[in-house]
């Protein structure tokens, strides 16, 4: 194993992307830290910032140790260990030039999300939101002990006539005004290493802007986003790619630090089940270690949201869903649908006129439920679907009259099956529905799959692939029937489970064991963990 490393990361502009109060850490990044901090790492946010303004977002980030104050805060375990204030005679010195000279002050006595100043001009000149500006009438800096950062209103240029301001670290990140604030976050860093017992040639920092040149040093590994300033790049021992196109991923993978990202896609039945329908526990465990890590794991079923249900808390390893063949796309993290994909209605009823006339299993499912009448649940070992007579008994919304249920709900149906009470019933239904600009494909053994023309698993695996940006290269198919085919023509690496039908088989780049001996596992072990 590597030795462990300190990892340190800027905020705005590299962990972070977006505009102020709509930022985001792109999924690649969320991916890289989960799997630095599997693999043992030490993580840490290195802000600007104050303790007071950083110490919230610092958990909505998900991390727990923090550089702040721009290097004179350090946070460890959610402890803040403590904050040095600027030098406090120096702050006096340029407040009192500030006054002589006519600019407009504020600054921080403590360590709270506020500033104070003498009178409204701040506020009127800057309109600055990033944190409240407390008007104190009378103000006098020398009421307060300590002083952690000093604001000066004015435009680029102006602050060259203060001799105070040049003995002082400041910054500017607004046209407004400026900030004087400590400006050497390698300190803290150093501080924090040494604390944990670490070696500070083992720090690896990140960062874009001006205010992190102080932690680009030649001691430790110092990498710069794409979307820094060329004076970054200029002293980086490695540029990246830029923040919202995986910068801190691709840096992190060209490093051998973490392991490629993936996206890994599971059939239901036949795959991640095992004949009895159950998941095997050392099955769930590698894709729980998986999920952990970052890996991204999705369900790739026919099956929908009803028929998941009695799997609830075991799925946790889940993020997402290519639900009902693909029709739905969705969100379990959050709980919504992101593509859904309903039948042309008039193609739809010219289907169930073409079915109806057929010694015929016909099975409904829209966005939510899944619907059968109540004479076919009875019948469902006539139709060679015995098996899952109990799920439909328990799950399904049972009608009397399923025909007139597809009439009434035609623009809610987004899939529907088929069972037939033999192979060559099957097949002679198959070919009545070849004239439909729908999409057909066999499962179970006398089983009918239908979905509209297109919507396949394949389609639902490339539309969620480019939505989590993982390249479709970088994504694992495993399933064993003929529902899995366009899922295993667009996957990156399509495995067959031993159980799988001859057809997949063929398809396959790789197959596994089977479903009642962990096949699943092989694969979550050899590229995912």
């Amino acid at each position: 194993m590597m030795n462990r490393k300190y990892f340190f990361f800027d905020i705005d502009g590299t962990l972070a992307v977006g505009t102020p109060g709509d930022q985001y850490i792109p999924e690649s990044t969320q991916y890289a830290l989960k799997q630095l901090e599997a693999e043992g790492h030490f993580i840490a946010i290195a802000t600007g910032r104050s303790f007071a303004m950083a110490h919230d977002y610092m958990h909505e980030l998900g991390f727990h140790n923090m550089i702040s104050d721009g290097g004179n805060g350090i946070t460890i375990d959610d402890q803040l260990k403590g904050i040095e204030p600027l030098d406090y005679q120096l702050c006096l010195d340029l407040i009192d030039e500030c006054e002589k000279k006519g600019l407009i002050w504020a600054f921080s006595p403590d360590n709270k999300t506020r500033r104070l100043a003498p009178d409204d001009r701040f506020y009127e000149f800057t309109h600055d939101i990033y944190m409240k500006t407390e008007v104190v009438e009378g103000l006098d800096p020398r009421d307060y002990d300590q002083i952690y950062k000093v604001y000066i209103a004015c435009f680029k240029g102006e602050e060259e006539k203060l001799e105070s301001l040049k003995k002082l670290p400041w910054c500017r990140f607004h046209k407004e005004y400026l900030f004087v604030e400590p400006g050497d976050k390698s300190k803290g860093i150093k501080r924090m290493v040494e604390h944990l017992g670490g070696d500070v040639k083992d720090v690896v920092v990140f960062g874009d802007e001006k205010n992190d040149l102080s932690m680009f040093i030649p001691e430790w590994t110092s990498i710069a986003m794409g979307n820094g300033i060329d004076e970054l790049k200029k002293k980086a021992t490695y540029v990246t790619t830029d923040a919202d196109k995986d910068g801190i991923y691709n840096a992190c993978l060209h490093y051998g630090w973490i392991k490629e990202r993936y996206l890994l896609a599971l059939d239901m039945d036949g795959t991640l089940l095992k004949s009895d329908k159950t998941i095997s526990p050392n099955t769930a465990a590698s894709l729980n270690e998986a999920s952990n890590r970052g890996q991204s794991i999705c369900l790739c079923t026919g099956r929908g949201l009803a028929e998941l249900k009695d799997y609830e808390g075991e799925l946790d390893f889940c993020d997402y869903g290519i639900l009902l063949s693909g029709c739905l796309i969705y969100d379990f993290k959050n709980d919504q649908p992101l593509e859904v994909h309903s039948f042309d209605t008039d193609v739809f009823t010219q289907m169930m006129d073409v079915v109806k006339k057929e010694d015929v299993m016909l099975y409904l499912l829209d966005s939510s439920h899944s619907i059968a009448s109540q004479k076919d649940v009875e019948n469902m070992p006539y139709y060679n679907m015995a098996i899952y007579q109990s799920m439909f008994e328990s799950r399904a919304f049972i009608v009397e009259d399923i025909y007139e249920y597809a009439e009434v709900h035609k623009d809610e149906i987004l899939k529907f099956c088929l069972y037939n009470p033999s192979v060559d019933a099957m097949n002679q239904l198959l070919k009545k529905l070849e004239v439909f600009p729908v999409s057909c494909a066999v499962v179970e053994e006398t089983a009918i799959e239908v979905t509209p023309l297109g919507i396949t698993k394949g389609a639902g695996l490339e539309f969620l692939s480019s939505y989590l940006n993982i390249p479709i290269e970088n994504t694992i198919m495993m399933g064993d029937s003929g529902n899995d085919i366009e899922a295993f023509q667009s996957a990156g690496k399509a495995i067959a489970m031993g159980n799988a039908t001859e057809e997949i088989k063929k398809l396959a780049t790789e197959i596994t064991l089977d479903n009642d001996h962990d096949g699943i596992k092989v694969i979550v072990d050899k590229y995912l963990l």
